[in-house]
């Protein structure tokens, strides 16, 4: 797929940005927001959390069991984000209204007619979080401005069985992918059992120093404010 970057705050209209966009993107819209047509307005709450905490990590998948609240396979739930939060994306810092964003939607081809009246429900919700969305957005930005950062980290289990030579040897192992928001740079590697448990405790560490310095970034933006 083309690479596509969110021009947040163009003085472009939404449907010249929605024209614009490569073919690969448009495609993943197009059928992120064909599923989202098929969603119970009772569910369109539970896709914007999602978004949300999607673009607060910086993207990755929906997670089963919420992706079942909605009454989705996964990767459908997760297409449906994709779309959510792309178009929340370029909301977020504009002005324009959910009619307005309907029409830039189907005039470019985006969203078909038939699915204007479930996405015409789920726009002002969209609306109603461009703040929020747009504060990630600046933190993401913000915290990834250097390196390529996390993006998925994945394993399965395996069990070596050795050969004629090695009559009787069994030794499990773990097959680890790790993917991260940069082009080529993923890895896979194995783990034993003794990395595995040295691994958690340095993130068990880690996490334990991230609360720390939340809370003395949290203390530093209310001196900040206040000045």
């Amino acid at each position: 797929m083309a690479t596509f970057h969110i021009p947040l705050g163009s003085d472009r209209s939404l449907g010249e940005l929605f024209s614009a966009m490569p073919d690969g993107p448009k495609t993943v819209l197009k059928e992120g927001f064909s599923i989202v047509s098929r969603l119970q307005e009772s569910t369109h709450a539970t896709l914007v959390e999602q978004t949300l905490a999607i673009a607060g990590r910086g993207g990755g998948k929906v997670q089963p069991d919420l992706a079942k609240k909605m009454g989705l396979s996964t990767r459908e739930a997760s297409s449906a984000a994709a779309a959510t939060g792309t178009l929340s994306a370029l909301l977020s810092g504009r002005k324009e209204g959910t009619d307005e964003v309907i029409q830039a939607l189907v005039s470019s081809g985006l969203l078909a007619t038939s699915a204007v009246p479930s996405i015409q429900r789920l726009v002002p919700l969209l609306l109603e979080n461009k703040q929020n969305f747009g504060q990630l957005l600046k933190e993401k930005y913000f915290s990834t401005a250097v390196l390529p950062s996390f993006d998925e980290f994945e394993a399965v289990l395996d069990i070596r069985i050795g050969d004629e030579t090695e009559v009787g040897l069994a030794v499990p192992v773990a097959i680890a992918f790790l993917d991260t928001d940069a082009n080529g740079q993923r890895l896979w590697f194995q783990l034993t059992k003794d990395d595995v448990e040295e691994m958690l405790r340095k993130l068990n560490s880690l996490l334990g120093r991230f609360k720390e310095a939340e809370a003395i970034a949290a203390r530093i933006g209310q001196k900040s404010g206040g000045a």
